[in-house]
């Protein structure tokens, strides 16, 4: 049997026969014995379980990452695109945007509906639509540190573009 290598944050998302199941974040239960395994709700563990593989993963885990495949770089390059495997410096980095984290998207060249779209899928929760926001950038293929430092300078945010700009190059 494959193992799924699989690092996230899990919460149940299905549809719930109990409206207050859909409110209140919950866990989901794993059977790892199963092949593929199987997930199920831990509410209303009446409903059938439903395999995961790493297709599926995302209709039950939010912010899914197959760990296996995406390493972590402490440094930001200067001169090159950046890609997935930076997103966790950034995001230590401009932990400090809250409520401005859309209009750096915008000034990132993100499409206001893509922001949209980001903010109903990550249930209103701030950091992963920051997260969120940030992966999107990364994955169009021309995010660059310069590009981030100067998203950050038109945000008005000089003391954030400051600490991106002391962030090793390499």
């Amino acid at each position: 049997m494959k193992a799924l290598e699989i690092s996230a944050l899990v919460r149940c998302k299905r549809d719930h026969r109990l409206a207050a199941s859909n409110d209140e974040p919950h866990p989901i239960t794993i059977c790892h014995t199963e092949d593929p395994p199987v997930v199920g709700c831990s509410l209303e563990n009446d409903l059938e379980p439903v395999a995961i593989d790493n297709e599926r993963q995302n209709c039950w885990l939010t912010d899914p990452v197959v760990a296996s495949l995406v390493p972590i770089h402490n440094f930001l390059p200067e001169g090159s695109v950046l890609s997935e495997s930076h997103a966790p410096v950034i995001l230590k980095a401009i932990n400090s945007i809250v409520n401005e984290w859309e209009t750096l998207g915008l000034y990132l060249g993100i499409k206001n509906k893509d922001l949209k779209t980001i903010y109903f899928n990550s249930l209103h929760q701030i950091d992963i639509c920051r997260k969120d926001m940030i992966v999107h950038w990364l994955k169009t293929g021309t995010a660059t540190r310069e590009k981030l430092i100067k998203a950050l300078e038109d945000l008005e945010r000089n003391d954030v573009a400051a600490e991106v700009k002391r962030l090793p190059k390499q």
